[in-house]
């Protein structure tokens, strides 16, 4: 990995010599290249012009170095663990303050570490002590129970589930303009034949099972044939009883 990512404030008053050539994070696992460079160990490969002969390039002087020309710093690493610097998490209220050897097991374990949310949508860093309050109240990729079809929806997604697929969101009806109707209801109320939209015309339901009144109908006209007809359709629904 890397070198050690520090404050502001600690980079600008630790000498530049400590720091990688490439990355430009204070070393870790310091090489010295025969040029007289310094690169954390980690971040060599990146150096490799060819990959055949893994001849690497020295981007300070542009030097071709093979890999028995770049080789550990002990010294240099002995006095960058030696380093005393302050947790990168200061600005944000921690006041821990020590030797560079000791930066990554305090970092592991700082109550101000920043992590990803546990959805990669989000993107967000925060405190790990904060991530429970940030899942439960914050996150726009959360899941949410839809208040109309108790589905759980993502969050960011929400607006747009009620708006065009939700069944238990109340519609308006373009045809006959009758508010309120569940829009998993809506094909049944806008049925031609059992439907109640007073727009749409459509025959005597019982037209499938005998009716002769097979005309189209308004929906006035229907319930006053349905009135009129009753006994007749009752008759029909034993026969089809007795059928069946």
């Amino acid at each position: 990995m890397p070198g050690y990512p520090l404050l502001s404030l600690d980079k600008n008053i630790i000498d530049a010599k400590y720091f990688c050539s490439f990355c430009d994070f204070l070393l870790r696992e310091a090489m010295q290249t025969s040029c007289g460079h310094f690169y954390c160990q980690s971040c060599l490969p990146s150096l490799i012009q060819d990959q055949q002969t893994l001849v690497m390039v020295c981007v300070k002087d542009q030097t071709s170095l093979r890999q028995n020309e770049v080789f550990p710093d002990k010294f240099m690493r002995r006095e960058i663990l030696a380093l005393v610097v302050h947790c990168t998490f200061m600005e944000d209220g921690c006041v821990w303050k020590g030797e560079v050897r000791y930066l990554e097991s305090h970092m592991n374990t700082c109550e101000f570490l920043k992590i990803p949310c546990v959805h990669p949508e989000c993107g967000v860093l925060v405190k790990k002590s904060d991530l429970t309050s940030h899942l439960e109240n914050e996150c726009m990729f959360r899941l949410e129970k839809c208040t109309f079809c108790q589905r759980q929806i993502v969050l960011s997604r929400m607006k747009q589930h009620q708006d065009t697929e939700c069944p238990a969101y109340p519609v308006m009806c373009e045809k006959c303009n009758k508010d309120g109707i569940l829009r998993g209801k809506l094909k049944d109320h806008q049925n031609p034949i059992l439907g109640d939209c007073e727009a749409v015309q459509g025959p005597c339901p019982f037209s499938q099972i005998g009716c002769p009144k097979t005309d189209v109908l308004s929906q006035k006209e229907k319930k006053q044939h349905l009135e009129k007809a009753f006994a007749q359709h009752s008759v029909l629904l034993l026969q089809l009883a007795i059928r069946t």
